[in-house]
């Protein structure tokens, strides 16, 4: 009778055990493949509703593909929350079982754009027609530089400081769009502000739209001209 009493605890034992054997990764990502500086994430919480696993206030760095690993965490319900690019919190739900190990990135610059993709100066473009876009501001150095596009037919161009036209590839076009589609969206938007801050200006015919950068280290401008760099290189 004892022998069996303590099969049926070591039973229970080890059910309990398995239970708590779930492990989390936390990958911090950008939305551009080739960013390797650092980041910082403010007011990171993971939690059930019994426990907080992990948890940053104010802030803190990370580098680029830096993992958050959580092991042994129990079977249930939990949420991952943080302060995003806006300044607003931004909440994925997530459940733990079956002693597996679950994977969440966290893209800390990833921006909704479906509102503006088809209202971006590139979509809007008609032959003959062209625009600029100049970029000014900057934390240690102040910084001005700009990328003006024009139409002829069916076909874009990039305009070099030379008057050189340079043909855009589709590839190049859409990489464009996607910036452009961003910096519509962040107008108006976002609670962060510093002297250094980034100001645009879309230059289309007498008109000039001013859009100032309040978001979180938002790295749209330099992804642009990383994935053009890369696209040049292979066209």
């Amino acid at each position: 009778m004892r022998k069996a009493f303590l099969f049926i605890c070591f039973l229970l034992l080890l059910i309990g055990c398995k239970k708590n054997n779930n492990n989390l990764n936390v990958v911090i990502k950008s939305v551009n493949p080739d960013f390797e500086g650092k980041t910082i994430l403010f007011a990171l919480d993971i939690k059930d509703n019994d426990s907080l696993y992990y948890h940053i206030y104010p802030s803190k760095i990370f580098d680029a593909n830096d993992t958050i690993k959580l092991v042994n965490l129990p079977e249930g319900k939990y949420e991952l929350a943080y302060v995003g690019i806006w300044g607003d919190t931004i909440s994925k739900p997530f459940s733990l079982n079956n002693n597996l190990t679950k994977t969440i990135n966290i893209v800390y610059d990833s921006i909704n754009t479906e509102a503006y993709t088809n209202k971006t100066p590139i979509s809007k473009l008609k032959s003959k027609d062209l625009y600029t876009i100049v970029a000014k501001g900057g934390c240690v150095a102040s910084m001005t530089s700009s990328y003006t596009i024009t139409k002829e037919n069916n076909d874009y161009y990039w305009i070099e400081d030379d008057s050189t036209k340079v043909v855009l590839t589709e590839k190049m076009k859409t990489i464009i769009q996607d910036f452009e589609a961003e910096l519509l969206t962040i107008k108006g938007k976002g609670s962060f502000s510093s002297t250094g801050a980034m100001t645009y200006y879309i230059h289309s015919g007498s008109d000039i739209d001013t859009i100032h950068d309040n978001t979180f280290r938002w790295q749209g401008y330099s992804t642009l001209w990383s994935k053009l760099e890369r696209e040049w290189k292979h066209r």
